[in-house]
Formats: structure tokens, C-alpha cells, sequence
């Protein structure tokens, strides 16, 4: 399909997967640029750049789980070409909604003092507006509800690996890009890859444990995806 000569929205919508009314949507919300006028009278034609955006739009919003609002927040971010890339990054990191709570009031105290202490030590800067340091005090709160908080060596261990992931993700980015492609790496990798950093741990996660079987594994060695696979066949049987 060629884009040369635009294309019609059903066109772009079969290209992006994303409905036509959603498309809509996404430019009376401001997230997606109008198109172009058409020689037809009441046509309009789109380009790559539309489908580009609703691709970089559906990644804020289904992968990174950002609100319409904010996903319109960070975009407008994106395309300043004023704003330092710092900036942008700041308004992704402080779009993000932490979670409304949920725990005891008796272990947030403590959560509060455990995170305020791991800042402390990685030397990172501490803010009470941060959505993630207080997301990361509602997760320690509801570790210690449940019994089962990490050490605190357990806790700086995952710490420094976020250091050391953090830097790479600053130092990876190409300085001699424009600016607005500067702003969208430094927007798609932040928030696809919190998503691709979860799916490479819970990969890692299944070769260890396959090496340390429980006191109470009687039968022979099977991997995890094994495992996932017997239980699937078991829930479809009982399904029938």
C-alpha cells in the first residue's frame, strides 16, 4: 500500500489494527494531528507520520497504561522542541498514576522509612510528589502486610540493578538525533521497557528456579513452561 498519495482513514485503520472511531477520538483529543485536505470534497488524507503516532499513542497507552490525559500531557511534551529531554522525561516519569493505596496504615510507616533509606543510599532524589517513590512505598507496604519483605541487602541488590538500568537507558540514547527524536526514544524506551525489563526477570527467574527444586518435588525435573503447560491441559479437561 502506498503512502505517497495518503491514505483514506479506513486505509490507516487497517494498517494501525485501531478502529476508525478511535482514530477519531485520538485527534479530538489532541494526541493525533489532523490530516490533510483531499481533492474530494469532504476527504481527508492521512500519512506515515499519522500511523507512527497512533503507534507511539497505543504504546503509551496500553503498554505503559498512561490515562488519556496524561498520554496527551507526555505527547505535547514530546513535540516542544524546546523542552530538554530531561524535561520530557520528567513529565512521563510524574504522568504515571500510582496506586490508590490499599494498605495498612501501620506498614506504610515503615515502608516509607525503608524506601527513604535505599534513596538515601543510591543517592537518587527524593520527592513525596514522585509517582514512583510512592508507588514503590505502596508495593513495600503490601510486601510487609503479606510477610514477606526482602532484606533490606535483598532490596539494595534490586536498587543498583535499577541504577545500572537507568544509566544505560540515558547513556543509549543517540545524541545526534533531533530533538523530538530524541523525546520519543527517551518516552518509547522508558515506558516499553519497564514492560520488556518484567518478561527478561520472569525469564531469568524461570531458569533459577528450575535449579532449586523444593524439598517436596517427588517427580522428575520439568521446566516451568512444562509445568504451565500440564496445568493448562488439566483446567481444559476439566472444561469438558
Amino acid at each position: 500500500m502506498s503512502t505517497d498519495r495518503g491514505m483514506r482513514v479506513s486505509e490507516l485503520s487497517a494498517i494501525t489494527g485501531v478502529p476508525i472511531p478511535t482514530i477519531k477520538y485520538y485527534v479530538r483529543e489532541g494526541m493525533l494531528h489532523r490530516a490533510a485536505p483531499a481533492k474530494a470534497p469532504a476527504q481527508v488524507r492521512y500519512d506515515e507520520t499519522h500511523a507512527h503516532r497512533i503507534r507511539l499513542i497505543r504504546v503509551l497507552l496500553d503498554v505503559g497504561g498512561l490515562s488519556v490525559s496524561a498520554t496527551r500531557e507526555v505527547l505535547a511534551a514530546v513535540d516542544d522542541p524546546q523542552r530538554p529531554t530531561r524535561h520530557i522525561l520528567g513529565t512521563l516519569l510524574y504522568a504515571a498514576e500510582p496506586g490508590d493505596g490499599g494498605t495498612s496504615v501501620v506498614a506504610r510507616g515503615p515502608a516509607a522509612a525503608l524506601i527513604n533509606d535505599i534513596i538515601g543510599v543510591m543517592e537518587w532524589v527524593e520527592s513525596d510528589r514522585s509517582p514512583a517513590q510512592r508507588s514503590a512505598i505502596d508495593v513495600v507496604a503490601r510486601m510487609i502486610d503479606l510477610g514477606h519483605l526482602p532484606s533490606r541487602t535483598q532490596l539494595l541488590s534490586w536498587a543498583a540493578a535499577a541504577d545500572q538500568i537507568a544509566r544505560a537507558d540515558i547513556e543509549a540514547v543517540d545524541r545526534s538525533w533531533d530533538d523530538v527524536a530524541i523525546a520519543e526514544a527517551t518516552t518509547v524506551r522508558t515506558v516499553v521497557g519497564d514492560a520488556l525489563l518484567a518478561a527478561l526477570r520472569q525469564m531469568a527467574q524461570e531458569r533459577y528456579a528450575a535449579q532449586q527444586p523444593s524439598a517436596s518435588d517427588k517427580g522428575p525435573d520439568v521446566p516451568l513452561a512444562g509445568i504451565g503447560q500440564q496445568s493448562d491441559r488439566k483446567n481444559g479437561a476439566g472444561r469438558r
